[in-house]
């Protein structure tokens, strides 16, 4: 479904993304995992096809995915409504004048056709049902988390991108969001710094470290090997008498 090969993708003469490449299988759940400033959002947006690379080649489906691709109109609906990206910002995604305007633009926009029932389980799965005539941006930080997944997950996409969406949820909502991904037969790439739940995340782990894929494997292999962790950032050893013990940054 997704090959990358050689990404270089800089912003303001730094590079983000440094030789990158990467394969990606249709119905594969993927953890993409890496700390502050490792690469994970700006992968993210690489792969909705927001943001472009001066290196290397994108092909989504084996279509090659470029600016002057997507200007096409036709070829822009058809890849949004295959692959989705949910914002790590969620007030970038919100501008509509109540929680279930915001809910139908999308799908309105793409011409999506979803069931009453499709739209209703997403809502009572999210605890929206008492939210649908609020201002978007009169909600809390965790409920604005919901409206923006909610979005996205109505869209039904081949490939669900998603940008730490566990940051603002609480467990039971958590528990049942990662219980919906799961049931899905979308492909899904979800960014975590939880190390503790990258494991219900998904089976793959892509760990990224200055731009850089510096393990692709089993998420439970990475999450359980000290050396891996520690060459990741996720753990560090104190220098004075501590010196070689090992301290986790878990969540």
């Amino acid at each position: 479904m997704v090959e990358c090969k050689d990404i270089v993708l800089s912003q303001n003469e730094q590079i983000i993304l440094d030789s990158l490449s990467l394969s990606v299988k249709e119905k594969e759940k993927i953890v993409l995992l890496g700390i502050n400033g490792s690469g994970k959002s700006t992968l993210l947006k690489f792969l909705n096809g927001l943001i472009f690379s001066q290196q290397g080649e994108y092909r989504f489906k084996g279509e090659l995915i470029t600016a002057n691709f997507l200007k096409k109109k036709e070829n822009f609906v058809n890849f949004r409504k295959e692959c989705s990206l949910l914002f790590q910002n969620i007030d970038a995604m919100l501008f509509s004048e109540s929680v279930k305007k915001e809910l139908l633009f999308s799908i309105e926009l793409l011409g999506i056709q979803r069931e009453e029932k499709e739209i209703d389980q997403v809502i009572k799965m999210l605890g929206l049902h008492d939210k649908l005539d609020s201002f978007p941006f009169m909600l809390s930080g965790g409920e604005k988390q919901k409206v923006a997944l909610a979005c996205v997950l109505l869209v039904n996409p081949e490939l669900l991108l998603l940008d730490e969406p566990l940051s603002s949820l609480d467990h039971g909502v958590s528990k049942k969001l990662i219980d919906y991904i799961q049931s899905l037969e979308s492909t899904s790439i979800i960014s975590t710094h939880s190390l503790v739940l990258a494991p219900e995340l998904g089976e793959r782990a892509i760990v990224l470290k200055e731009g850089k894929i510096i393990y692709d494997g089993g998420v439970n292999s990475f999450v359980n090997n000290h050396e891996l962790l520690h060459k990741a950032g996720f753990l560090h050893t104190h220098d004075a008498q501590d010196l070689g013990i090992w301290h986790s940054h878990k969540k």
